[in-house]
């Protein structure tokens, strides 16, 4: 019989007391948080919990940013809807965790659970933090060179060019050669007519920078380089005004290895124009560009006896062929 004092319950001698874990009555209960911080995973839901409670726990952000989104999937534990997954309550957060603009994925306004701390999470919310798309840190190109004032400069507008750039770095020295500058892109050089842009900003070949990208204007090299089968191969003085033949001659000419229809003259600029032997005006050459000559393709050896032996045997076909045509018409 048990006996009860003063509503306490009396032992007696053998009574066994067993004291359980409060997890053992009481599931624990997670929510959810991936984007930018630094801990993405899932986390024990505690007593009171907001969203800026959660984030801190997960780190806080990985990123700079000045303002974000905060974006709840919650399910509804008695929903009997099938088609129905979860609801969407979204935010705007500053970096002081403060929420505005709470909203569903019906596009209305509503009143959510929330504390004087903030927002506060149901049992298996899930989190998605992400970046407001109209912040970010200022992207800058490098311009280097035949400028008066060379140096990194901040992007103003997702239009601005290279143009934009060049002007903006005071314009070209008087040695600048656009002919051969260069323009790069994530380590990639980029074929670009700075002649024609700086001529005519307005040219669609006029590019729009961006974060990273490197301007190098070059001064005038004065040189000609020419590789390939002729007989003086290097570099030589350019001289304004003279086309190809002129430089091939000063190379001492083609030697006998030279394929003459794979000559080509490349610019500095990244086009190239092939020789036409013949044409009766060679190609033009700038200052800054490279001729190339090209080499014939290797043949074979005539063989002579090898020859003898296939006319033999297409005679000797022929020869059968004309006896069975005669025999067959008799």
């Amino acid at each position: 019989m048990v006996r009860f004092l003063h509503n306490h319950l009396i032992l007696l001698p053998g009574d066994e007391i067993r004291v359980y874990s409060e997890t053992v009555f009481n599931t624990v209960q997670s929510v959810s948080i991936n984007g930018i911080v630094r801990s993405p995973g899932t986390y024990n839901l505690k007593t009171g919990m907001t969203l800026k409670d959660l984030i801190l726990e997960a780190g806080g952000l990985n990123a700079n940013v000045y303002r974000y989104r905060a974006e709840v999937a919650r399910i509804d534990p008695l929903n009997n809807n099938l088609d129905e997954y979860a609801e969407v309550i979204t935010f705007n957060m500053d970096e002081k965790f403060s929420v505005s603009s709470a909203s569903s994925n019906d596009g209305s306004k509503k009143e959510f659970s929330a504390t004087s701390n903030g927002f506060q999470l149901n049992p298996y919310d899930l989190v998605s933090i992400r970046p407001d798309p109209y912040f970010s840190d200022q992207k800058q190109v490098t311009i280097s060179g035949e400028v008066l004032y060379p140096g990194q400069y901040t992007i103003l507008t997702s239009d601005e060019k290279i143009t934009d750039i060049i002007e903006r770095a005071g314009g070209l020295r008087p040695n600048a050669y656009p002919d051969a500058s260069q323009y790069t892109r994530q380590g990639v050089k980029i074929n670009a007519s700075f002649s024609d842009i700086i001529k005519n900003p307005k040219s669609k070949l006029n590019f729009k920078v961006q974060n990273g990208d490197e301007i190098i204007m070059v001064p005038r090299p004065n040189v000609v380089r020419i590789t390939g089968e002729v007989n003086t191969v290097g570099i030589h003085k350019y001289v304004s005004g003279k086309r190809l033949r002129y430089y091939l001659s000063l190379a001492g000419g083609l030697n006998p290895d030279a394929d003459k229809r794979n000559i080509w003259v490349e610019y500095p600029n990244g086009d190239s124009k092939k020789y036409n032997q013949w044409s009766l005006v060679s190609p033009k050459v700038i200052d800054g560009s490279s001729i190339a000559v090209g080499k014939k393709k290797e043949e074979e050896p005539f063989d002579r006896t090898e020859f003898a032996k296939e006319v033999t045997a297409i005679l000797a076909n022929l020869a059968q062929t004309v006896v069975v045509v005669v025999l067959a018409v008799r």
